[in-house]
């Protein structure tokens, strides 16, 4: 699942090169869903569903849980600023929450950013996130940080418009990366 997937510049990227794997594109915004929509058609791919709804509602209500393998969320928003409520970033305890339910266990959340605020905040939220009852843990995988348009071990997407825009506007000079797993607990691999 990618979430915000803006124009679906990547998420095309991601299906054409992995036509093995079947992808869910969420985006809140019609200009975004129908650019998508557009690319899909003109490039035949048939391994994508394209959902436009809010993620949180999408995440919270009509998903069963552990039915995904992955979830990326690249180049979010970064909140807050004056205007808005950094309770609407993608990457927080509550979303997080949703994850952990819909994500199968060995699943992977990917993360990317180009603002280095964003990417501690990433920081401080995975690693202090405990939901009670929770059987799994998200492990930090891999962190990278590197320029704009070079190689990246953990790059699997595209170029998106976002990135196209900072670059041009000399916006950004890095990107960091993130790449967390959901394992089972210390405790629950013991106990098998």
């Amino acid at each position: 699942m990618d979430i915000g997937f803006g124009m679906g510049e990547s998420l095309l990227h991601m299906a054409a090169n992995n036509p093995q794997n079947d992808y869910i594109g969420v985006e809140i915004h019609r200009a975004g869903v129908a650019q998508c929509l557009g690319g899909l058609v003109s490039e035949g791919l048939c391994n994508v569903r394209l959902i436009r709804a809010d993620a949180t509602t999408l995440l919270e209500n009509h998903l069963p849980a552990a039915c995904l393998d992955e979830v990326h969320v690249y180049f979010p928003d970064p909140w807050p600023n004056e205007y808005r409520d950094s309770e609407r970033r993608i990457i927080r305890p509550k979303m997080v929450q949703l994850m952990t339910r819909l994500l199968r266990p060995g699943g992977v959340l990917r993360v990317a950013t180009d603002v280095a605020d964003y990417a501690s905040h990433v920081e401080v939220v995975m690693k202090g996130f405990t939901a009670p009852g929770e059987r799994y843990t998200w492990v930090q995988v891999d962190k990278e940080t590197y320029a704009p348009l070079s190689k990246s071990r953990l790059r699997v997407r595209g170029l998106t418009k976002y990135e196209k825009r900072a670059l041009d506007l000399k916006l950004t000079d890095t990107i960091t990366e993130f790449l967390y797993r959901l394992e089972s607990r210390k405790s629950e691999q013991q106990e098998v």
